[in-house]
């Protein structure tokens, strides 16, 4: 009886470990998972709301710009995902992950960006990922745009994930 607890353990811990990577990169060193609701509002007139870990615009006539901050521990390749639903018929919700370092030699600003991309409209959560970005020595953010509400229903950043490499 022992044997097959045993045997029955390593296959469930050999299936959950397969179906956990199965997004993920080759080679991750670490995977970091955010709520919506670490991300802060950096431009516009649109109104944030908290709901169950999610970040969402109540504004019925303005969107808003948030930034999401990402904690990286390896700083070498950042690979992100985001889980959004968007609600507006007409706008989408658009995201871009950045990099930015001092260069060591002149303290000069260097910045990378990943291409911004953007929702379709409907109820579903969907996921976007940002191509891979190496920057040594950077702190790393996605900055997205929230449309206002469309008859009544909200636009909402559920949660981010980072894979380092």
């Amino acid at each position: 009886m022992k044997t097959s607890k045993t045997v029955l353990g390593a296959v469930v811990v050999t299936v959950l470990g397969l179906s956990a990577g199965i997004n993920a990169p080759q080679a991750v060193a670490a995977q970091n998972f955010y709520p919506g609701m670490m991300c802060v509002k950096t431009a516009g007139l649109g109104t944030l709301e908290e709901f169950a870990g999610s970040i969402r615009n109540r504004s019925p006539s303005e969107g808003v710009v948030v930034a999401c901050p990402v904690v990286a521990n390896t700083f070498r390749r950042i690979t992100g995902i985001l889980r959004v639903t968007n609600r507006h018929a007409t706008q989408q919700i658009s995201c871009t992950l950045f990099a930015s370092a001092r260069r060591q030699s002149d303290s000069a600003w260097i910045f990378k960006t990943s291409a911004g991309w953007t929702s379709r409209a409907g109820n579903d959560v969907q996921s976007f990922v940002a191509k891979t970005l190496t920057l040594p020595n950077s702190h790393y953010h996605f900055t997205c745009y929230i449309p206002p509400t469309y008859n009544g229903q909200t636009s909402e950043i559920h949660t981010y994930e980072v894979f380092e490499e």
